[in-house]
C-alpha cells in the first residue's frame, strides 16, 4: 500500500507497475502526484513571505541580495501557478498578486526599508551636526522603542481579533 507513495514521493514514477498494484494504490499515487504542485507552491509562498520579513529588518548590504531572491521567488511562484489544479489557480494567482505588491510594487518592503535606512541616516547626520555625535544615537533608540511598542500593541490587537473569530466560529458550529 505504501509502495506507490514512496515511489511517487521520490520522483520515480517508472517504478510503479499498474498491473501489480491495486486500483487504490494507483489512485493514491495519482493523488500524491496531483498535490505536489500545491505543496511546492505553499513552500515557495512561505519562503517568499519569510524573505519579506527579513527584508523589513535587513541592513543596507543585505537588501540587494534579498531583492534578487524575492524576484527569483516571484518567478518560481508564477511558474508553479501554471501547474496547480485549475480550481485553485485563480485563488493562488490572486494571492501571488497580493504578494507581488510587497515584492516590487508601490508597497515594496525592501524599497521602504531602503528609504527608512536613508531617512534614519540623514536624521542622525543632521542631529549629529546640531547637538553632537553621541547624542545623535537617540534617533535609533526612539525608532526601536517605537517598533517594540508597535509590536506589543499590535500583537495584543491580533490576539483579540483571533479570540473574536474563534468565538464566532464556536457559535456558528
Amino acid at each position: 500500500m505504501l509502495q506507490p507513495n514512496i515511489a511517487v514521493s521520490h520522483g520515480s514514477n517508472r517504478q510503479i507497475d499498474s498491473a501489480s498494484y491495486s486500483d487504490t494504490g494507483r489512485r493514491l499515487a495519482a493523488l500524491i502526484e496531483q498535490r505536489r504542485p500545491t505543496e511546492s507552491a505553499r513552500e515557495l509562498f512561505a519562503a517568499a513571505t519569510d524573505m519579506l520579513i527579513e527584508a523589513s529588518t535587513a541592513d543596507q548590504q543585505r537588501l540587494p541580495v534579498l531583492g534578487f531572491q524575492l524576484a527569483r521567488a516571484e518567478q518560481k511562484l508564477e511558474a508553479t501557478s501554471a501547474r496547480i489544479d485549475a480550481r485553485l489557480r485563480p485563488l493562488f494567482a490572486d494571492q501571488v498578486e497580493r504578494l507581488r505588491e510587497f515584492i516590487n510594487g508601490p508597497n515594496a518592503i525592501a524599497t521602504a526599508r531602503k528609504q527608512e535606512l536613508a531617512l534614519i541616516g540623514e536624521a542622525e547626520g543632521h542631529l549629529a551636526d546640531a547637538i553632537g555625535v553621541h547624542h545623535a544615537f537617540v534617533i535609533p533608540v526612539v525608532c526601536y522603542v517605537y517598533i517594540a511598542l508597535f509590536g506589543y500593541f499590535g500583537g495584543r490587537h491580533a490576539e483579540r481579533e483571533i479570540a473574536e473569530i474563534e468565538a464566532a466560529q464556536e457559535t456558528a458550529s
